[in-house]
C-alpha cells in the first residue's frame, strides 16, 4: 500500500491519546501498525535524509496540529494527552482535515502567525484546495488567480509566436483584468512579482508536458502538440498533463530527489505531506525547472562557450587537482576531445573530455562512443568523460559500461552545475530548525 497521507493521520493519532498520556514514539509504533506498513516503509526516511522516517515525522506533525487546534495537550516532554474537546471530537466521528481545524480558534491564531511570517494571508487548507504552487510562491491566498489557472491562457498566449516571459506576463494581467496593485503584488521574498512567480511555473509545466519549447534565453514557443491541445481541450490542469511522458519523467524526476510518490494532482485533492516535505518536494521542483533552464541557455549558446564550462565543471568538482588544471581544445589534431584535465602538475594522469551541445531529441549512439574511445586510445589516455546536452541510446550506455568511459546526460550535466553552481547562484537560503534534546538534559 502507498504510505498514508498526512491528514489521514489526524484521527488515529487522536484516539491513540483516549485513554492515558503516550510518548511520540509510543504513538509513532502504533500507527506503523494501525496503517499496516511494511517494515521498509516503517523505516523510510524524510526526504532531508537524516535520522528521522516518514512515519515520525508525519505522525509528529498530525500530534502538532492536534494540539494547536486544542484536542491534544502536551503534559511532559515528548508526552501528550487528550483535551475534553478532543474527546467530544473522537465521539463526533467528524472527518478530520486542516479545513475542520480552521472552526477552532486556536488553530486560526496558529495559522495566522504562520501567515504573519509569510507576509501573506490566508490557510494552509485553501492552499491544500488551491494547489498554489511553488518556488517563492507561498501556498497562500491571494487575489491573484491560482496557479492552475494560468496553464491554458499561458499556453494561447504563444499562439501568435514566439515571446518572451514579460510579454506574457503583459498578456496574463490583461487576461485576468488584474489591477495595477494586482500586478505589483510580490511573493513573500519581495524578489519577484506574484504574477511573474505564477506566470514562469506555469510555462515550466507546459514546458514539460512538451507543449511549449524554449527559444533563447526568456523566450519560448508553442509546439506543434500545445496548438493541438489548444483546439480540443477547453481546461487544462495537472492531472491532465500527467498523460503526457514528459511530464511523467518530470515527477518522477522529483520523487526521486524527494523520496515520495505524492503527484501533483494528489496533492490537489488534498494535503499529502506534512509541512517539511512539502519544502522538499516544492525544492526539488524547484531545482528541476532551474535544470531545463539551464540546458535551454547552454543549447543556445555557441559550442565554444559549452566546452568551456563543461571545464569549468570538471574543476569546481575536485578534478585537476589543487591547481585546477584544466584548458578547453577543440582545435585542429585535437582529434575531436574539446577538453583536458591534467590531474596532476606534469601530466602523466589525463581525463579527456567530449561535449555535444545537441537537442533533447538528438540522442547520442553507441557510434559516437566508439569514435570517442578510439581518440583515448590513440592519445595513450585511459580515462574519457562524455558529456551532452541531450541523452543517450541504450547502445551507448552499453557500449561506454563496457570501454570505461563516463556519460552525463543533459539532466545529470544540470544536477551538477546546480549542486556546484556553475552558471546558478544561491538566491536564498532557509534553515529548518528543531529542539536541541541535549540542551534541556544538560540543565536537569
Amino acid at each position: 500500500m502507498a504510505f498514508p497521507s498526512f491528514q489521514k493521520f489526524f484521527r488515529p493519532v487522536l484516539g491513540a491519546h483516549r485513554f492515558r498520556e503516550k510518548h511520540l514514539r509510543t504513538v509513532s509504533e502504533e500507527m506503523g501498525e494501525y496503517f499496516g506498513l511494511t517494515e521498509a516503509q516503517k523505516q523510510e526516511l524524510v526526504p532531508s535524509g537524516r535520522d528521522r522516517t516518514r512515519l515520525y515525522d508525519r505522525t509528529s506533525w498530525a500530534r502538532t496540529y492536534l494540539t494547536q487546534a486544542g484536542l491534544l495537550k502536551s503534559t511532559r516532554r515528548g508526552y501528550s494527552d487528550i483535551t475534553e474537546q478532543g474527546i467530544s471530537v473522537l465521539e463526533s466521528g467528524d472527518e478530520l482535515d486542516a479545513k475542520y481545524f480552521e472552526r477552532f480558534e486556536s488553530f486560526r491564531e496558529f495559522k495566522a502567525r504562520s501567515s504573519e511570517k509569510l507576509r501573506s494571508p490566508g490557510t494552509e487548507a485553501e492552499a491544500a484546495d488551491e494547489n498554489e504552487e511553488l518556488g517563492e510562491d507561498d501556498g497562500f491566498e491571494s487575489s491573484i488567480p491560482s496557479f492552475k489557472e494560468f496553464f491554458r491562457p499561458v499556453l494561447k498566449a504563444y499562439l501568435s509566436g514566439e515571446r518572451s516571459l514579460q510579454e506574457v506576463c503583459q498578456k496574463m494581467g490583461e487576461h485576468f483584468n488584474l489591477t495595477e496593485g494586482q500586478m505589483q503584488e510580490l511573493v513573500p521574498s519581495k524578489r519577484q512579482t506574484r504574477l511573474l512567480n505564477r506566470v514562469s511555473w506555469a510555462k515550466t509545466y507546459l514546458t514539460n508536458a512538451g507543449l511549449l519549447r524554449a527559444t533563447r534565453r526568456s523566450h519560448s514557443e508553442i509546439t506543434e502538440k500545445g496548438r493541438e491541445i489548444l483546439e480540443v481541450q477547453d481546461e487544462i490542469d495537472i492531472k491532465y498533463l500527467e498523460q503526457f511522458k514528459t511530464f511523467q519523467e518530470f515527477q518522477e524526476r522529483r520523487s526521486e530527489k524527494t523520496g515520495s510518490q505524492d503527484t501533483d494532482s494528489e496533492a490537489a485533492e488534498e494535503q499529502v505531506s506534512t509541512p517539511e516535505e512539502t519544502i522538499y518536494q516544492n525544492f526539488a521542483t524547484i531545482n528541476e525547472s532551474l535544470a531545463e533552464d539551464l540546458l535551454a541557455q547552454i543549447r543556445n549558446e555557441e559550442p565554444k562557450f559549452f566546452e568551456g564550462l563543461i571545464v569549468d565543471l570538471m574543476l569546481s568538482m575536485g578534478y585537476g587537482g589543487r591547481e585546477g588544471l584544466g584548458e578547453v581544445l577543440g582545435r585542429s589534431g585535437d582529434g575531436g576531445v574539446e577538453g583536458l584535465i591534467n590531474q596532476d602538475a606534469l601530466g602523466v594522469d589525463k581525463i579527456y573530455l567530449q561535449a555535444k551541445r545537441y537537442a533533447q531529441e538528438d540522442k547520442i549512439s553507441g557510434e559516437k562512443i566508439r569514435g570517442f574511445s578510439g581518440t583515448l586510445r590513440q592519445k595513450q589516455v585511459a580515462k574519457g568523460i562524455f558529456v551532452t546536452t541531450s541523452s543517450f541510446t541504450p547502445d551507448a550506455v552499453d557500449t561506454a559500461e563496457d570501454l570505461n568511459i563516463i556519460l552525463i546526460d543533459g539532466h545529470r550535466l544540470a544536477e551538477l552545475m546546480i549542486q556546484y553552481n556553475i552558471g546558478c547562484q544561491v538566491e536564498k537560503t532557509l534553515e529548518i530548525k528543531k529542539i536541541n534534546e541535549d540542551y534541556f538534559d544538560l540543565i536537569e
